[in-house]
């Protein structure tokens, strides 16, 4: 009986020693002091586990809703290339005429889907000469806008910084020539057109740095054509430069 009479007693005292948890971050130094006494009587383990894990809690909530838990970017890449490219359009009983080998570059920009799935834009321009009907070849500036998807898979038994290169997309062209028209050309190409395109090559990664360098042989094939522009196909080749950040 006394015992329990004593237990009594002592209940709202223990409860009375207990610090106020809820208001700590306006503590003062009187606070600090009577918290670290309740720590060393050993009565505030459970409370300071407590405690620890609410504040987890509350960071883990932070960083959610401050967006600190977001994933890390993929990274993407902006590619300079060097090119030739010969336009093949069919004349009126299908054959296959050369117009030319033209040289210029090409810009592209892309990112990484996967490791090993990249996505790509970019322009590209070149020029060559095209035979009129009246015998002349003036200049034609051949304009495209390439995009579409890339698939860099490494080969068995080599090393982890070389890459085949399989691509694949579409392309809107221009051809223009200054002072000419459609008309005039033996097999007319003058205005937009649209193509599907694809590219088989190979990339190598400079060890230790963010720079690649690859090769393409890469084709298209008339999808689109203004009026009664001629079918066409091309054929180019590629090397260029690849800077990833």
């Amino acid at each position: 009986m006394k015992l329990l009479l004593l237990s009594l007693l002592l209940v709202p005292a223990l409860a009375a020693a207990q610090p106020d948890l809820s208001k700590q971050e306006t503590w003062r130094d009187k606070e600090k002091k009577e918290f670290l006494q309740y720590l060393r009587s050993g009565q505030g383990g459970a409370a300071a586990a407590g405690s620890a894990e609410a504040s987890v809690k509350s960071v883990r909530g932070a960083s959610k809703e401050g967006g600190g838990m977001s994933m890390p970017r993929k990274p993407r890449y902006v590619s300079l290339s060097l090119l030739t490219d010969s336009v093949l359009p069919l004349t009126g009983g299908n054959t296959v005429r050369r117009e030319g080998l033209g040289l210029g570059a090409k810009v592209l920009a892309g990112g990484h889907v996967f490791t090993w799935l990249r996505y790509y834009a970019g322009v590209q321009g070149t020029r060559f000469r095209q035979e009129k009907l009246d015998g002349s070849r003036p200049v034609v500036t051949h304009l495209q806008t390439p995009a579409g998807l890339e698939v860099a898979l490494v080969p068995l038994g080599t090393a982890q910084t070389q890459y085949l290169l399989l691509r694949g997309g579409a392309a809107l062209h221009y051809f223009s020539a200054k002072g000419h028209a459609a008309a005039d050309f033996r097999t007319p190409l003058l205005g937009w057109q649209a193509t599907v395109n694809a590219g088989l090559g190979y990339e190598w990664q400079i060890p230790d740095t963010r720079w690649r360098i690859n090769t393409l042989v890469e084709g298209y094939r008339y999808l689109v054509r203004q009026g009664s522009t001629a079918r066409f196909y091309g054929l180019g080749f590629t090397l260029g430069t690849v800077y990833t950040f």
